[in-house]
């Protein structure tokens, strides 16, 4: 009865860090993604704090988030990205930090023109990331 116990324990155990192993993506079949830098301005002024949050559309890999400086820009370094194509399409969201400014003006997230944008499934911002480096501007 003790052996049978331990087997089953065993079984218990060791199932579900094999589903969880073999779920992830192999190392050796990702892609280190380009370094990524942007900026983000709303009716022409910077969005100063805050972050941007990169969600992979085909869920491949994990979500990149960068935060904004004052001027609204914004690094993703290539360390951060990592997909399992050449190739991935990112759904963009932005989060303003409580007191976030645009140039001296402060944003609200009731806001209407930054509200849609803070999920992925009302947000129409969108970007292809690869091996290469990109830079993008988003205008709001």
């Amino acid at each position: 009865m003790g052996k049978e116990r331990f087997w089953f324990g065993a079984a218990l155990l060791f199932l579900p860090l094999l589903g969880l192993w073999l779920a992830l993506p192999n190392p050796a079949e990702t892609i280190e993604g380009g370094p990524l830098d942007g900026q983000i301005t709303i009716h022409g002024r910077p969005m100063a704090g805050g972050w941007i949050v990169l969600y992979p559309e085909d869920n491949s890999c994990a979500a990149v988030t960068a935060p904004l400086n004052e001027q609204g820009e914004f690094h993703v370094s290539e360390r951060q990205i990592w997909t399992p194509t050449p190739e991935t399409r990112f759904l963009i969201t932005l989060c303003p930090a409580p007191g976030s400014k645009a140039s001296g003006k402060e944003i609200s997230a009731d806001a209407s023109e930054i509200r849609r944008y803070m999920e992925p499934r009302t947000s129409n911002l969108a970007v292809r990331l690869g091996a290469q480096p990109a830079t993008i501007h988003i205008h709001l």
